[in-house]
C-alpha cells in the first residue's frame, strides 16, 4: 500500500531502466537518457500523470476510458493523461508507462508498437 498516488507513480517509473527524476517534489519529471517519458501534475484537487502513447492507444482510451484525457499543450503531440484517483487501474497504467519509456528510449519503437496494435484493440497498452 502506498501513502499517496505520487508514491505509487514514483515507484513504477523509477523501476524502469535508466530512469531519473527531476522537477519539483510534487510535480516530478521522469526521464530516460535525458528525454521525458512521464510527468506528474497537481490539477485542481486531483493528481494526474502525463505520458507518451501510440495514436491507437491514445484514441482507444480517450473514447472508452473515463480516467484518461488529452493534456493541455502536449496532448496534440501524442501525450495522454491519466487521473491517479481511486478508479485508477494501476496494472494498466504500469503497462502504459512502460510503453512510454520504451518509445522514449527508442523512438523507432513508436512505429513498431503501432504495427503490433494497428487498430488499438489490445486489452491495455500496446502488446509487448
Amino acid at each position: 500500500m502506498y501513502a499517496s498516488p505520487l508514491d505509487h507513480l514514483r515507484d513504477i517509473c523509477l523501476a524502469l531502466p535508466e530512469t531519473t527524476e527531476a522537477g519539483a517534489a510534487d510535480d516530478p519529471i521522469f526521464s530516460v537518457k535525458g528525454k521525458t517519458f512521464a510527468t506528474g501534475h497537481h490539477m485542481g484537487d486531483g493528481y494526474a500523470v502525463w505520458f507518451k502513447a501510440t495514436p491507437q492507444t491514445r484514441e482507444r482510451l480517450l473514447t472508452s476510458a473515463p480516467g484518461f484525457f488529452a493534456p493541455r499543450y502536449v496532448g496534440r503531440h501524442g501525450w495522454l493523461g491519466a487521473w491517479l484517483d481511486d478508479g485508477c487501474d494501476w496494472t494498466e497504467l504500469t503497462e502504459l508507462l512502460r510503453d512510454s519509456h520504451r518509445m522514449t528510449t527508442s523512438p523507432g519503437l513508436l512505429d513498431l508498437a503501432a504495427q503490433r496494435d494497428p487498430v488499438g484493440l489490445a486489452g491495455s497498452a500496446v502488446a509487448a
